[in-house]
């Protein structure tokens, strides 16, 4: 086997051009031509960004996972605690839940937006709230706790 060719069957990148009029942008990742040939599309993301904002999407997930699981447990285990004080803690760590999940959606598609038109990134506005959140059900809880 001669230098530069590849077994049968095998694909090397870049493939070769359909005809030689066609220019190397045609076998690019990301670019998208219309019939005519022109671009109508560029992808300029790096691969590790978009794989980073699917991470976080994914990490966004398992949080509002983890907040409805634990709302959902204070209120099915029922520790000795005051039942309105009960109720309301879960209810919070649900709704906390809920807004992960919206954050996990909507971060998404902002970085999504933000990192295809080759701006920065928008930092993060939600995880005081979240956080401020998750301690004010934890001390909605603990309050009950010592009230029953």
């Amino acid at each position: 086997m001669s230098r530069g060719t590849s077994p049968p069957g095998v694909v090397t990148w870049p493939r070769r051009l359909a005809s030689p009029a066609q220019d190397r942008s045609s076998v690019v990742p990301g670019t998208i031509r219309n019939r005519e040939g022109a671009i109508v599309a560029e992808d300029h993301r790096n691969p590790q960004v978009a794989l980073a904002n699917e991470r976080t999407f994914l990490a966004w997930i398992r949080t509002s996972l983890a907040l409805t699981a634990t709302g959902a447990a204070i209120v099915a285990l029922a520790p000795p605690v005051h039942r309105g004080w009960l109720l309301a803690s879960g209810a919070m760590f649900v709704v906390l839940g809920i807004v992960a999940g919206a954050q996990a959606w909507v971060g998404w598609r902002h970085t999504d937006r933000d990192t295809r038109a080759g701006r920065g990134v928008a930092p993060l506005r939600i995880g005081p709230y979240l956080t401020a959140g998750v301690i004010v059900a934890t001390v909605t809880l603990l309050i009950g706790a010592v009230l029953a």
